[in-house]
């Protein structure tokens, strides 16, 4: 399936959203569909850097406010 429902407001009214800086809400949206198109991500740090095509040091701190 190459789409799927999302709720725009519960997005933009969540909490989640409004704990996250702009770095941390995009690698949080793009391991969302990366989830969704694959059914789960890697537990695996430099596959999930190569996959959002961060820099090591963009992923340690947009993850650590998403893992906190």
């Amino acid at each position: 399936m190459n789409w799927h429902k999302w709720y725009h407001s519960d997005w933009l009214a969540g909490l989640t959203r409004t704990q996250l800086g702009l770095a941390a809400c995009g690698l949080y949206r793009d391991l969302l569909d990366f989830c969704y198109q694959e059914r789960s991500i890697p537990d695996n740090r430099d596959m999930l850097i190569r996959m959002t095509m961060a820099t090591p040091e963009e992923f340690d701190a947009a993850w650590a406010q998403i893992e906190g």
